[in-house]
């Protein structure tokens, strides 16, 4: 643990692509699976080429992916330029089928859809969620899905269109004028 204050993790955030279910295990516990299809896994493994391009130029002594097993780079000794294309070459491969290749959600968008038909979304078009009165998202967690870019301008566009309905309801476009 000494060591854990040089640790620097990257994430990768990305746009996956692939399905998923729950069931229930025969204990009653909630079991998730879930499927990357082949531009998910694409996505993924040229992420992992990236970080580990950045942290080896960051200076990095090890670079880890995170998968079973674990896949690592030690930069330190000889001949590193050619053991560092080598671990290129693994995360290029990286296997992502079950229990593989490590896979983190965070759902930063696309848990609270917004839409006009509350069947199919939680929110409508202003953030106000369809079965709760005075409650808003303003955030990302309204897209439909994953970006796979840069959401701020929009996340800002959206807050500020969600605010405006708030205090000018159905002329949000007041609050620009205000």
């Amino acid at each position: 643990m000494t060591g854990s204050r040089f640790l620097a993790p990257l994430v990768a955030v990305t746009r996956d692509g692939g399905e998923g279910w729950t069931s229930l295990t025969r204990a009653g516990r909630v079991r998730i699976d879930y499927r990357l299809d082949a531009s998910g896994v694409a996505t993924l493994r040229h992420a992992l080429g990236s970080m580990a391009r950045l942290a080896r130029a960051a200076g990095a002594v090890e670079v880890i992916a995170a998968a079973t097993p674990i896949v690592r780079h030690d930069t330190r000794g000889a001949a590193e330029a050619t053991r560092f294309d080598a671990f290129l070459s693994r995360l290029a491969a990286m296997d992502f089928g079950p229990n593989r290749g490590t896979v983190f959600s965070a759902h930063q968008m696309g848990t609270l859809r917004m839409g006009d038909d509350p069947k199919t979304s939680v929110c409508d078009r202003f953030g106000k969620f369809h079965d709760l009165e005075n409650l808003y998202c303003a955030d990302g967690a309204v897209f439909v899905t994953s970006s796979g870019f840069n959401p701020t301008l929009t996340i800002q566009a959206l807050a500020l269109r969600t605010a405006g309905n708030i205090v000018f309801p159905g002329s949000p476009e007041r609050v620009l004028q205000s």
